[in-house]
């Protein structure tokens, strides 16, 4: 595994508040995920390594940082994935899904197939997955169909200014607590040809978006009400800081 990289990647989730509706419509939240990118890198063009994205949003539900969570306080928690799920499971998980990327054929691996692999055959250890991770979507991150970054201009998303942003994923839910909600996401990094170095490599994320003090009451919906048209653009975010897969 890489470690310490001088230019980790990195990902960041944003949230974006429901808007207020009239009767008994309800809008939903989004979440929306974005992968930074060092300066001295650049997956869309880089021919010589396949990466995926594999966002595990069905069973972000049931995960919290800690046992004992009020609602209060689970607008504020961080944590990593080994307290979200445990030590084991972020082992067994991460080592899961490097062996079926690494042997698989090369004709034959996909990001999609990847998530189909994984998706039916949850580690023991990850007990809140019991047999299936529910749904899972897979992007790929590598490539063409890497999408080009965003502006960010007027955002800076995490402490790398010169970072890139890319957005990879976007959900919406009318769940009453997505915002609390933890997503994991798995990248894996696996060379496009066998015996390749670097060797394949998994990294698990687990993002949540932050509460950072503005004007939100969430009432007993748990539904966003205090939030103007303007602060309502200044989403929420929390990176996730990664020792990623050197392609340098």
């Amino acid at each position: 595994m890489t470690s310490n990289l001088s230019s980790p990647f990195i990902w960041t989730v944003g949230f974006i508040p429901r808007t207020a509706m009239s009767g008994t419509q309800r809008a939903p939240d989004a979440r929306v995920f974005y992968l930074g990118q060092p300066p001295s890198s650049n997956l869309r063009e880089n021919v010589s390594v396949t990466a995926c994205a594999l966002f595990f949003y069905e069973v972000a539900p049931k995960l919290a940082f800690t046992d004992l969570e009020s609602s209060a306080d689970a607008l504020l928690s961080k944590g990593s994935c080994q307290d979200a799920l445990n030590v084991s499971c972020v082992s067994d998980w991460t080592k899961q899904a490097e062996d079926i990327a690494r042997d698989s054929d090369d004709a034959d691996f996909t990001c999609e197939r990847l998530a189909d692999e994984l998706r039916a055959h949850p580690p023991a250890a990850c007990t809140v997955a019991k047999k299936s991770w529910g749904n899972v979507v897979a992007r790929s991150i590598s490539g063409s169909n890497l999408s080009l970054p965003v502006a960010t201009k007027n955002c800076q998303m995490t402490t790398y200014a010169e970072y890139s942003q890319t957005q990879v994923f976007s959900m919406n839910s009318t769940r009453d607590d997505m915002f609390r909600e933890i997503s994991p996401v798995l990248t894996v990094f696996r060379p496009t040809m066998a015996g390749q170095k670097p060797a394949t490599e998994a990294h698990l994320s687990c993002l949540k978006p932050i509460y950072d003090g503005f004007s939100m009451d969430l009432g007993s919906q748990g539904v966003a009400t205090g939030l103007s048209a303007h602060s309502r653009a200044a989403w929420l975010l929390f990176s996730s800081v990664l020792s990623l897969y050197s392609l340098f």
